[in-house]
């Protein structure tokens, strides 16, 4: 990749639940993203073309939500660029250090990203009820918002996690 390519970082999951309640939200974010902010689709003059935005999704080697994204992706083709990698030979982390922004499900690849300096949403999935409770609680989900008390990584839970919030945020 060069180096005028901006790079996304999708994280769907290990598990079944998580890849499956995350892709849809994520490609349809970075879907929404891309036609906003890439040419021909842009509205700016100065919008650089499709071919310089790549979507880099980890993937757990053999994992149910490996199964379930490359199901999901059989199904529903990614918009743009798109470049697979794995936990082997610690890929993933090679993958943060190039990529410009994150969309991760909770789990240790928060604070991998934070190790990294990459600037990362997350997603949950949360019934509203457990939110609230943990809210009372902790008012935050993830590891690194816990440890600085504040938000310094986005937590999209549960119906707050939609293509359109991914999109500005991601903007």
């Amino acid at each position: 990749m060069s180096d005028d390519q901006t790079v996304i970082f999708v994280a769907p999951g290990n598990e079944k639940v998580e890849a499956e309640f995350s892709m849809d939200t994520a490609r349809k974010g970075v879907k929404e993203f891309l036609l906003k902010y890439s040419a021909p689709t842009s509205m700016s003059a100065k919008a650089l073309p499709l071919a310089n935005f790549t979507t880099v999704i980890s993937l757990h080697a053999g994992s149910e939500g490996e199964k379930v994204v490359r199901e999901y992706l059989a199904e529903n083709p990614w918009h743009g660029n798109v470049i697979f990698v794995s936990n082997e030979d610690n890929q993933h982390l090679d993958a943060m250090c190039a990529a410009d922004m994150g969309i991760i499900y909770d789990g240790q690849m928060i604070s991998s990203a934070a190790a990294c300096h990459l600037p990362t949403m997350n997603l949950f999935k949360m019934r509203m009820h457990h939110q609230w409770y943990h809210d009372l609680v902790n008012r935050w989900w993830n590891d690194m918002n816990i440890i600085a008390d504040n938000n310094i990584y986005p937590e999209m839970i549960g119906g707050e996690a939609w293509f359109g919030k991914v999109a500005d945020t991601l903007g």
